[in-house]
């Protein structure tokens, strides 16, 4: 329990997307049941305003065999006759309150898209021995989720009652003059107060859903929260170990510095900033228009370079001006920029007019 409770004080981070993705994936949404309500009491309020009468007409309408011709249910119909009229009425029936459950079924289904819940999850209809855990079942009777559950519903049953009671005591004070009013009168007032207390009872349960949806959402999100560590094991899931990264890093840069260092002995000349700064250039009349860096380096590169190309004879020439502009200008494959053109220009003349692969000092 100490280390349930430690873990929880220890996720203070909002989740990340992927943490947010991940639930969503496996069914953990946050769905509240009031959007649903809602709709579906809609639903129901807009069938008995819209096709109310046209549903009632129908179902009597179905039942009209049972009720005009009782004495041929009493005489004991065949039963070939019997299964008929019973056909008939559950056909009949069935076809009048299919739109109805079609409405109801659309109502549920936009609940869901609505609250962006339509996914299928097969984690959540796979059989888990936790679901019928004691000490699960136990916390979600009487743990801080299911004191919310029943303290919304307290306040939810009670804010109805009021709108509903606010609503009908007028017609509750009225109900005694019905007796001298004309009895074509009162059903269009009965539905009058009938459609006021069902705009109440919608406007209160839209209230309802609005703030359980924005509560179910940060609650939902709460229970998300992630620890620091947490963050961290999953930025290393999506993008890599720094450390193998840094590794890998290393390994590419080690086999370039190779390849490089592999074509200093075809290099021209050797530009030099003594111990610092060393650039090769390679340059092939008739193969190349202007001269090409082969390879450039810092302290120990440019050692290396500078040792590999005394090794081959390939000049060394120290420039340590021409050295820095040249490696901070060039990239390792690249011709030279025309502003170098003379400056290089002379030490290949130089070197060529020398012809002599010793080192050379300008």
């Amino acid at each position: 329990m100490s280390d349930q409770t430690q873990d929880k004080s220890s996720q203070t981070e909002e989740p990340t997307e992927k943490k947010q993705s991940d639930a969503k994936q496996k069914g953990n949404t946050p769905n509240s049941r009031e959007v649903g309500t809602l709709l579906t009491f809609l639903a129901a309020f807009t069938l008995v305003a819209g096709a109310g009468s046209w549903a009632m007409a129908e179902l009597g309408h179905a039942m009209v065999p049972l009720i005009d011709r009782p004495h041929e249910l009493i005489a004991g119909p065949s039963v070939g006759d019997l299964a008929q009229m019973i056909g008939n009425f559950i056909g009949e029936t069935a076809l009048t309150l299919l739109p109805v459950f079609l409405l109801f079924m659309m109502a549920g289904i936009l609940a869901m898209l609505v609250q962006g819940n339509a996914r299928l999850a097969p984690d959540r209809i796979q059989p888990k021995l936790e679901r019928i855990s004691p000490k699960k079942g136990a916390e979600r009777i009487f743990g801080r989720a299911a004191f919310v559950e029943f303290s919304f519903g307290l306040i939810k049953l009670t804010l109805i009652g009021a709108i509903t009671s606010f609503v009908l005591w007028p017609a509750i004070a009225q109900a005694e003059s019905f007796v001298f009013k004309d009895v074509a009168s009162i059903p269009s007032i009965l539905r009058e107060f009938t459609m006021r207390l069902l705009v109440a009872v919608a406007s209160s349960m839209t209230l309802i859903a609005a703030v359980d949806i924005l509560w179910r959402r940060f609650d939902w999100k709460r229970n998300l929260r992630m620890s620091h560590k947490e963050i961290k094991d999953e930025m290393k899931q999506v993008e890599g170990d720094p450390m193998v990264k840094r590794r890998l890093r290393e390994i590419r840069q080690s086999r370039a510095r190779r390849r490089m260092l592999e074509s200093v002995p075809n290099a021209s000349v050797v530009v030099m900033n003594p111990t610092h700064y060393a650039v090769a250039l390679r340059y092939e009349r008739g193969v190349d228009a202007v001269p090409v860096c082969v390879a450039k380096g810092l302290d120990l590169v440019a050692l290396k370079i500078r040792e590999t190309a005394e090794k081959h004879g390939v000049p060394v020439v120290e420039e340590p001006p021409l050295a820095r502009a040249l490696h901070a200008s060039m990239e390792v494959g690249h011709p030279i920029s025309s502003e170098f053109y003379k400056a290089v220009a002379e030490i290949i003349s130089y070197v060529l007019g020398q012809k002599t692969p010793a080192r050379q000092k300008n």
